[in-house]
């Protein structure tokens, strides 16, 4: 299986000074996360969130979508996509300004 939330391969790789900085802020954005109304999908979903159970502390912030394409949808249309794009975007518009915030630049000290 995959990870399909890597946020503890990316707390190790600014840890471990592969990505040139430690000041760092890992988003995990979670597409697989288990909805109840998808009953098909339940065992699939489930299966995947014991993977993603184990990446949640390296992340700053977890954002698991409540709606997205389905996962029938391996090869999505341009349309599928623009779909999947307005979901995603409507669904993190909450969390912009505190993504603004922790994505500014610190202030000098001295």
């Amino acid at each position: 299986m995959v990870d399909n939330l890597p946020a503890r391969a990316a707390w190790r790789a600014v840890h471990k000074g592969q990505i040139g900085t430690r000041n760092a802020f890992i988003l995990a954005l979670n597409g697989f996360a288990t909805k109840l109304t998808q009953r098909l999908w339940l065992p699939l979903t489930r299966l995947a969130e014991a993977n993603v159970s184990g990446n949640r502390p390296y992340a700053h912030l977890v954002h698991d979508f409540k709606r997205t394409l389905s996962p029938l949808a391996l090869v999505p249309s341009l349309q599928d996509l623009s779909v999947a794009l307005e979901l995603g975007r409507k669904q993190l518009t909450p969390e912009v300004p505190f993504l603004t915030r922790m994505l500014a630049p610190l202030p000098r000290v001295g």
